[in-house]
């Protein structure tokens, strides 16, 4: 990666320049001194190359740590790739049984989940993201996270009709 910070008149034009990546989303950031980062914002693909281009105030820079800018870090905000395979759960049917317009609406709004059919109901699995809105939010209190095979996940229980479950807690304060 490539980078160029030119400062002219309480001003600086920060330029990045990275070979094209279709792994995902990369962001850069400025690097200061005493390793404060400051966003710059995503890489935008163009001429077979991820480039970013941005002025900012050296006084802006200065209040978040990080003039002079020593290094320009890129980092991928959100990887293209499936979520991986957990054993036991599989892509989810085509039809859940969703009681209602609310919970339909915010299931088709989120990202692919990982499905387990139960018994008694069914499970869905959602990668914990920082970098995306929380899936099924209007049901958000009935969410518990959990590792699976190392990754860390939303688990959203529900019945056979679709409605959701609040997670069993160990917890003796409960």
């Amino acid at each position: 990666m490539d980078w160029t910070a030119k400062e002219q008149n309480g001003k600086i034009t920060v330029t990045v320049d990275r070979p094209l990546d279709s792994s995902g989303l990369w962001r850069a950031y400025a690097v200061g001194p005493g390793g404060s980062r400051c966003l710059l914002g995503t890489l935008t693909p163009g001429g077979g190359r991820l480039t970013l281009r941005r002025v900012l105030s050296v006084d802006g820079l200065r209040q978040r740590g990080c003039y002079p800018i020593v290094s320009v870090e890129a980092a991928l905000a959100h990887s293209f790739a499936p979520a991986p395979p957990l054993p036991g759960w599989s892509d989810p049917p085509r039809q859940l049984p969703w009681p209602d317009d609310l919970l339909a609406a915010a299931y088709a709004a989120a990202p692919k989940p990982r499905y387990r059919s139960a018994a008694d109901g069914f499970s869905l699995a959602f990668p914990c993201r920082t970098d995306s809105p929380f899936p099924m939010l209007p049901v958000f209190c009935f969410a518990r996270c959990a590792c699976l095979h190392g990754q860390l996940f939303w688990l959203f229980s529900f019945d056979q009709e679709g409605m959701p479950r609040f997670p069993a807690h160990n917890s003796g304060e409960l």
